[in-house]
């Protein structure tokens, strides 16, 4: 017999194999028992959860010659010919490449006939919300007059697609994801089965990766067993499955922590190199932090955190000096670090962004830098000493010296604001110093070398986010300017500086062109 895959030699053949749907099981059993099967059933749920095979199974079960408490034998010529797909009584039609209405008339002519063999004809109809409009019309007139010898079972990914008045003719059952502990004793029964040994936290990691989907685990399963052999690594899966490994999460989130981002990014170089993208490697690191985070809430291991309870253990006693406001600061940096990862030219600068602008929640607290929201005061530790003002004067008038004191206590608040808010932009502007020109205008002077944040603090989107958090603490509206130390001034236009000499007494000469 020609090779088949994993998840067509491991289909389930009676209910009992059914993984994870076992109240949806008990009713199709006791209604096959008690002989009130219903015309039309509708199994909906995600890929891979074992709709199309319970609806073989029941097209076996209401027309085997010795059912077995709702069950089919497998054994009598009706059951070998449904597990041999030749079964003239059981039709199974893609929707998806026969969703005409005159597919649909044929199959209601079809449907006339009385069964051959068996006592249903069974239509399992796969990804029935593909029919169009007219095939469905042309199906809902076959469901309003079914005749008594015909099932149809209906099977979708998407319920919201299919019309009410098809929804309101079937009995309806929500297939649920098959659970990490279902799908681990699934795995490890077939495996058995196979003669092939593996190690432990394997099985937890390609139920955690299939998402629920017993044939998306058995699809992952059946790769790793063809590259690795007899016994399957925990180490060589990790690679095959382009997941990092715990040891390595941990490593770079200890770097960041402990203000050695040395470590971090080169593991981080590691790797990229190793060919796991940018996206995955974000992802990772975020589900890393929810489990840390979760570790914290519980105070150790729990259930729900998809982690061997030493891998938690291990968090809880590494990182428990970690606040739960800082996992929360860290996530919402992340995710706007992803959001804006599809519009980046070179992901992994911003991956090493995010890095260092993760690091900055820590180093601002352990120098006390983080006023408390309200203070005016300027801050007790700065981060940097405030530059000396640069050789050539910005602006020809500068407000006086009290002035722009109140202006840098209230620019502190502005800071904080932003490092709780939008922790881009904060890495941004943290690296400019601060200074006033003039009335509604502050300037963020750059040192040679940091064009790119300079850059990206006048983006658009972000100048106008700065400005607005500076209305709101200032009580009024300031234009914030970039500029770079050792860059000549634009040059101004001559009727601006004619005007500016001038004055405004002759505005209307200076209107005239």
């Amino acid at each position: 017999m020609s090779y088949q895959a994993l998840y067509r030699k491991y289909r389930p053949k009676n209910f009992d194999e059914v993984l994870g749907q076992e109240a949806i099981t008990q009713v199709l059993r006791n209604q096959i028992r008690t002989r009130t099967v219903g015309h039309a059933y509708l199994f909906s749920g995600i890929r891979g959860t074992g709709k199309t095979s319970m609806a073989k199974i029941m097209a076996k079960a209401v027309n085997c010659l010795d059912p077995r408490d709702g069950n089919p034998c497998n054994q009598c010529e009706v059951c070998r010919s449904v597990n041999q797909e030749n079964f003239m009584d059981v039709m199974e039609i893609d929707a998806a490449s026969n969703n005409g209405v005159d597919n649909i008339r044929e199959l209601r002519e079809h449907s006339k006939y009385t069964p051959s063999k068996g006592k249903y004809k069974v239509y399992i109809i796969d990804e029935v919300q593909m029919l169009s409009t007219g095939a469905f019309n042309a199906l809902l007139k076959t469901l309003e007059e079914p005749s008594e010898h015909v099932l149809f079972i209906l099977a979708t990914t998407e319920p919201q697609k299919i019309p009410v008045t098809i929804l309101s003719r079937c009995q309806r059952f929500d297939f649920k994801r098959v659970s990490p502990e279902a799908m681990a004793g699934g795995l490890e029964r077939i495996l058995k089965d196979l003669d092939i040994t593996y190690d432990a936290q394997i099985l937890p990691l390609i139920a955690h990766k299939s998402e629920g989907a017993m044939r998306d685990a058995l699809s992952l399963l059946e790769k790793i067993v063809g590259f690795q052999g007899s016994h399957l690594a925990l180490d060589v899966t990790l690679k095959t499955l382009g997941y990092v490994a715990h040891r390595d999460l941990l490593v770079i989130f200890e770097g960041i922590v402990s203000d050695n981002l040395t470590t971090a990014l080169e593991t981080l170089d590691s790797l990229i190199k190793e060919g796991i993208p940018v996206a995955q490697l974000m992802e990772q690191f975020l589900e890393f932090i929810r489990n840390a985070m979760l570790v914290k809430v519980f105070k150790g291991a729990s259930d729900i955190i998809e982690l061997p309870r030493e891998q938690q253990m291990a968090i809880y006693e590494t990182l428990q000096f970690i606040e739960l406001k800082d996992y929360a600061r860290m996530t919402s940096l992340i995710h706007e670090g992803m959001g804006n990862l599809k519009y980046a030219a070179n992901p992994r600068i911003n991956l090493e962004l995010m890095m260092i602008s993760l690091s900055l929640i820590f180093k601002q607290e352990e120098a006390g830098q983080l006023p408390e929201v309200g203070e005016t005061g300027p801050r007790e530790k700065v981060p940097r000493e405030i530059a000396k003002a640069p050789s050539r004067p910005i602006a020809s008038q500068a407000p006086p010296q009290e002035a722009t004191q109140a202006l840098k206590g209230n620019w502190e608040r502005v800071l904080k604001r932003l490092s709780d808010e939008n922790k881009m932009i904060y890495a941004f502007l943290i690296e400019g110093e601060f200074q006033a020109i003039k009335d509604n205008e502050i300037a963020i002077v750059y040192e040679s070398g940091y064009d790119f944040h300079l850059e990206n603090l006048m983006a658009t989107a972000n100048k106008a986010k700065v400005e607005e958090i500076v209305a709101e603490i200032f009580g009024e509206p300031y234009q914030i300017k970039g500029i770079m130390k050792g860059r000549p001034p634009e040059k101004k236009d001559l009727s601006e500086t004619v005007r500016e000499f001038l004055g405004e007494e002759y505005q209307d000469i200076l209107d005239i062109k």
